[in-house]
């Protein structure tokens, strides 16, 4: 059977504040936030959540990362996205696995 999985980003602060309706989520609940939101030009700071969902409810929820002081252009569009990458290994009979992510910002227009 194949479980599909759906990564989001949720915004839940900008530049210190608490969006409108946004919360990080509790022990058994998920975070609430915005997928996408309009910014005013010149220097912020945004904080989101990275969560993962599948079809079967279940998933992850990672909060606090963050872009910060990044200087948005007048009329352009910019997404914010991450990069995770995992290694495995083996340390006698114990398997291993660390996951690094990083944040990227790309300018769409």
């Amino acid at each position: 059977m194949l479980v599909t999985f759906r990564d989001r980003l949720l915004a839940v602060q900008v530049d210190g504040k608490a969006l409108p309706g946004t919360n990080k989520g509790g022990q058994l609940s998920y975070p609430t936030g915005y997928q996408a939101i309009a910014l005013t030009p010149g220097i912020h700071s945004i904080s989101y959540c990275h969560v993962t969902r599948s079809g079967l409810a279940t998933g992850v929820k990672l909060c606090n990362f963050s872009i910060k002081d990044y200087n948005f252009e007048p009329n352009a569009r910019y997404m914010v996205g991450e990069e995770l990458s995992a290694r495995h290994g083996r340390i006698g009979n114990t398997t291993t696995e660390t996951v690094s992510v990083g944040t990227n910002i790309t300018r769409l227009r």
